[in-house]
Parts: structure tokens; sequence; C-alpha cells
């Protein structure tokens, strides 16, 4: 499964400050959004009908939150290669993800991709570096930012990293636009630091596991590191799918944020129950969010580092005195 590519794929354009611009944009089907949610194991309607969708304020079928990380891995795969110094085989681990998000995206969305090489340190072993890659709708409107952490062993990016003034610019265009009517996000006077989400137990099946590295794998090169069975991508799409129990609209939550641990699910013989949990950390009436700790454990382990999100809520009123 892949996104439908709108142009033939060409040589990445390169302008300055490292931004590298695939001549593609991708297309998101509602075949896709379906098999996406199935993967994760999401059952919210409104990944399912656009009826179920436009209840919740969408135009079309929604895709669940973390449905971009298949459209910028495609355009990473594509542009990591043309940087790294090893022709051969290339492995990366996927070590931090964060997903900021303006707005979902939906189906009929055509998308294009801006990769930005971030930072890159030269340890003795192993190379880390950070790319971001910004979606951008056929408007021209930034919808989603996505930056990774990847360590690469063995091999190194050829050049040097400028800062890019155009990534700060795009990160600057990233507006929150929720379609549902801001009086329905969560009151802040419901909510208390200290507040502990009910816990959930995800049970990953063997089958949706290796279908979605079969989905991350779908004609791409082999960059990223699936040695264990569930790879970081998918445990990002745990994560929304837990979030998104709790808190029933899709786009409740404007930012996902989640520090892999090394520590994978494997096969159906040593799968266990995932129980995941949550705490309110923060609460800014000023910005209208409040922040979330989640930890997630399975078999007495950790899957995540650190793992958050901010919430979009509803601040209390002042009454002037």
């Amino acid at each position: 499964m892949h996104p439908r590519t709108m142009n033939s794929v060409g040589r990445p354009h390169i302008s300055e400050g490292r931004r590298y611009c695939p001549t593609e944009r991708q297309e998101v089907r509602a075949e896709d959004i379906r098999r996406y949610a199935r993967m994760i194991g999401d059952d919210h309607p409104a990944y399912a009908t656009p009826e179920a969708a436009a209840a919740f304020g969408f135009g079309g079928l929604v895709a669940p939150p973390t449905f971009a990380s298949l459209l910028w891995l495609r355009a990473e795969r594509r542009i990591l290669p043309t940087l790294l110094d090893d022709s051969g085989s290339v492995r990366l681990l996927h070590t931090e993800q964060t997903l900021r998000i303006g707005r979902l995206l939906v189906a009929g969305d055509v998308i294009a991709t801006d990769v930005y090489i971030e930072s890159a340190e030269q340890f003795n072993d192993y190379e880390k570096f950070c790319v971001t890659t910004v979606l951008t709708d056929k408007f021209g409107i930034v919808v989603q930012v996505g930056t990774s952490t990847l360590l690469s062993c063995g091999t190194r990016i050829r050049d040097r990293i400028a800062t890019s003034p155009a990534l700060d610019t795009a990160r600057a265009r990233l507006t929150t636009h929720p379609p549902h009517d801001p009086l329905e996000r969560p009151h802040t006077d419901r909510l208390r630091v200290g507040d502990e989400l009910p816990r959930n137990v995800i049970r990953p099946r063997h089958g949706d596991i290796t279908g979605f590295r079969r989905m991350m794998n779908d004609g791409l090169p082999h960059l990223t590191s699936t040695a264990g069975a569930a790879p970081g991508l998918l445990r990002f799409g745990w994560l929304a799918r837990y979030l998104g129990s709790r808190f029933d609209h899709p786009a409740a939550i404007t930012t996902y944020r989640a520090e892999f641990s090394h520590y994978c699910v494997r096969g159906p013989a040593r799968t266990s129950d995932i129980e995941f949990s949550g705490r309110i950390t923060d609460i800014d009436d000023s910005t209208g969010t409040a922040e979330i700790a989640v930890d997630a454990v399975s078999a007495g382990r950790r899957l995540f580092v650190r793992a958050g999100a901010s919430l979009a809520v509803r601040a209390r009123q002042h009454i002037p005195a």
C-alpha cells in the first residue's frame, strides 16, 4: 500500500539550506486510509466512512493522525540514499518522532513533501541526524510537519548541514485549523494537572504487525531497520490510537511525540498485550493546550523512553473584576 503519486519520480530538487523537494506529489486515497486504520487497530468510524467523518466536521474520509508518517517516509527514503556515503544497503534506526498537525489529511488530498536535513552529529560508531518533512496541500497550505531522529551505522552524510530559513518559515505557517467547534474541546475547568487517563490494553495481532511492515516497505528502498516486529512508526500509530480512545474527536490532539525504546513486541508466540496509560502534566490557558505524558508497557518492558501529546482545550473564561 502506498498513497498514489501524481507525477513520475525524478531527481530531487536540492536548494539552499539542505532542503530537498521530491518532484512527486502524493494523493491520499480512501482505501489506503482504511487499510492503515486496520493495521493500527483503530476502529474509529471517521476512518471508515465519509458520512461518519462528516459528523465530525470533515469534508471527506479522514485519515488517522499518524497516517502522515507514510507520506514523509516515502519522501525521506527517496532522498536519503542520495545523501549518504555508502553505496550499499543502508540501514537506519528510527529513535524519535514528532508530529505537529495543522489539520488532518482527508481522502483526495494531494500532498507535496519538502524534506529538510536539520542536523547531523558524528560519533565513533554511528551518526545521528534529524530530518524534518513538511507536508503542504495543493493550495500551498502547510498542513503537517513531522520530525524524525535517525541513527546510521557505518554511513555518513556527505555534506555538512546548514540551517534552513525556509524551514523556520514553514513551521511558522503551520496553523491549527480544527474542523470542529472549539466549544466542543475539553474544558480546562474539567482537567487538572495530575489527572490520570483511563488505562487501555492493545492486543497486537501478528498479521497486522507484519502487514504494517510490508506497508512501510511497499515499493520503497529498504532503509529503516525493522529488525523488531513492531516498528517505531507502528508504535506511533498505537500512541495515537490510545489517545483517540480517550478524546473522541480525531483532531483533538495537535502534537504527538515519542522516543522509542529498543524493545519491540515480537512474533505470535511472544506477542503480549500492551497497556497504555497517561496523565495530564500541564495546562496552559494562554495557548489552549494541555500536555499529556503517555506510557506503554508490554510484558514488563516499556515501548517508549518517553511519549506525549498536546491536547487542544477550551480555556476557562477570565471575567474582569
